[in-house]
């Protein structure tokens, strides 16, 4: 039963996520020069996402979660999703070299932390992008991106 009512939950979340990022975009969005040429990369196992979704995703402690707490103060609150190459590996030891050069920008709608550490969080797609710059940072995965 529990269950039931967290997956309910979570999809009233979506729906929610979904009406706001249609009626509240931010202005600085919707002109494409305002997108932000530079963005951490998050990579991901097994599902593409498209523009016009919105999903949720789990960021677990570590390095990860300590770039999205970085991106939630910023102006754009945008994060980059690449699809692995691979659907097995661990996230943490990818590269660019394990990614796809295509991908998604996700704003970030809510971010709701979780008991254990970590958060969930709740993403509107927005638009395609691909890499044209690798940006050196041993702490997280960033790129220059066009649109």
């Amino acid at each position: 039963m529990q269950q039931e009512f967290d997956d309910h939950t979570l999809e009233n979340e979506i729906e929610e996520a979904m009406f706001e990022s249609l009626n509240s975009s931010p202005k600085n969005l919707k002109d494409e020069a305002a997108y932000p040429k530079t963005i951490h990369i998050f990579p991901l196992l097994r599902r593409p996402f498209f523009p016009g979704m919105a999903a949720p995703l789990m960021i677990e402690p570590g390095p990860f979660y300590e770039v999205l707490k970085q991106i939630a103060k910023s102006d754009h609150k945008c994060i980059g999703l690449l699809l692995s190459k691979r659907e097995e590996g661990e996230i943490h030891q990818m590269g660019f070299k394990d990614l796809y050069r295509i991908g998604i920008l996700a704003r970030i709608l809510r971010i709701i932390p979780m008991e254990k550490g970590g958060a969930q969080i709740i993403l509107n797609m927005e638009k395609r992008f691909e890499i044209i710059k690798e940006i050196e940072d041993p702490k997280a995965l960033k790129a220059q991106v066009i649109y």
